[in-house]
């Protein structure tokens, strides 16, 4: 039908033939083996119903877990930039500010709906909360409790301007997990 969107290109599952077909938890070893281990053990954990949905949307190559859309043909310039962001600091959740929210993708956002008590948006893996400090420490709170560390992207630019300027504000650890 017109202006409905096509679904989704499905480049690779991070899990293997096997763990696709079964129901429920994974372990580190239903994953395959160009999903970091870093990541396959995080993800190993995970055990809410929503977020064991949500592991099973991942794939593609890249560090995220994010499917392009078949009819997108290049990434958007706010993932171009979640996909650098995640090269540098492989290992930490980026949550990115989008305008009034933090958004998370792909692993992350299995993160964030496991520990962070978010809801999943549009079936998708894909979670975000609203941006207000309250809302934002909590998140962190929760993530730095599972032993986990958060980059904190936020705007930089005007409130406005479709296509905001973003930089790393700061890295939020376990060992140090207020957010400044």
């Amino acid at each position: 039908p017109a202006g409905r969107r096509p679904p989704w290109r499905k480049v690779a599952s991070w899990l293997t033939p096997e763990a696709q077909q079964r129901a429920g938890r994974v372990g580190a070893e239903d994953f395959v083996e160009s999903v970091p281990l870093f990541w396959r053990s995080q993800l190993a954990r995970v055990r809410s119903k929503q977020a064991l949905k949500l592991i099973r949307q991942l794939g593609g190559d890249n560090v995220v877990g994010w499917l392009k859309h078949r009819s997108a043909g290049k990434l958007s310039a706010l993932m171009e930039q979640l996909f650098a962001w995640k090269a540098e600091l492989p290992e930490c959740i980026v949550l990115v500010q989008v305008g009034d929210y933090f958004e998370a993708w792909g692993a992350d956002a299995v993160m964030l709906v496991q520990w962070g008590a978010v809801n999943p948006m549009a079936r998708k893996p894909r979670a975000g909360f609203p941006a207000t400090a309250a809302s934002l420490q909590q998140a962190l709170d929760n993530l730095t409790g599972a032993d986990l560390s958060v980059a904190v992207v936020v705007q930089t630019g005007r409130p406005g301007p479709p296509h905001q300027p973003r930089e790393i504000k700061q890295v939020v650890t376990p060992g140090a997990p207020t957010y400044l």
